[in-house]
């Protein structure tokens, strides 16, 4: 073999080591969270059930703004094929570009924890490096196991807010029950007077993540 080939089947094997690099580190992380998980919660990972139906008492386009500032706590079920985790999360924003999203076991132990701010995110899970990345989706994508929608839709989401499909996406604090935007099927029930909902969920094919909200705290300065 020439040098020159040489040279091509050494960046190919370079290459290719980063590549089974990069999946092993994915499968630690994948591991990790899922161990974690999985303290207290066998047989446990279904989907909350949903709440009592009742009469929204908003009208479509009465959706409260989301806070500049706020706290939210409660329960979140995530399926992707035959796989499923469970526990609690807690959502803060406490600047405009500051916002922290835990993961916590049921038996209370914080098994991840998402930092995002104007310009990265940097993930840390319990025992291992912390990893950061320009988005939040390409660092929750190895952990649920599916790719999110992008952070700021899937934030206005939680807020009630209805995602649209643009370029870029885009949101409208529009208090539909349901809709289909950005490749999902996104439901919203239980609604507030300010239209914020109580559980939110979102599905695509065997994939399916929801949120329950228990608690939900907001300032606008």
């Amino acid at each position: 073999m020439n040098r020159q080939g040489s040279d091509r089947l050494g960046t190919s094997l370079f290459g290719l080591t980063r590549l089974r690099l990069a999946w092993a580190v994915r499968v630690r992380w994948r591991v990790a969270l899922l161990g974690l998980l999985a303290t207290g919660i066998a047989g446990c990972s279904s989907f909350p059930s949903p709440p009592p139906r009742r009469v929204d008492s908003t009208s479509p386009a009465s959706v409260a703004a989301i806070p500049v500032r706020f706290y939210v706590e409660g329960r979140f079920a995530a399926q992707h094929e035959a796989e499923g985790i469970s526990g609690r999360f807690v959502w803060q924003r406490t600047a405009p570009h500051q916002e922290t999203w835990q993961l916590i076991s049921p038996t209370g132990n914080e098994v991840a924890q998402l930092t995002v701010t104007g310009h990265d995110a940097t993930l840390t899970v319990p025992g291992q490096p912390s990893r950061t990345a320009p988005n939040p989706e390409t660092l929750v994508e190895p952990l649920l196991g599916f790719a999110l929608p992008p952070w700021t839709t899937w934030r206005a989401a939680l807020w009630g807010w209805r995602p649209v499909d643009t370029n870029p996406p885009a949101v409208e604090p529009v208090a539909h029950e349901s809709t289909h935007a950005l490749g999902w099927t996104w439901r919203w029930s239980d609604r507030d007077p300010n239209g914020w909902p109580r559980r939110i969920e979102i599905s695509r094919g065997d994939t399916r993540l929801i949120l329950v909200v228990e608690t939900r705290q907001g300032s606008e300065s």
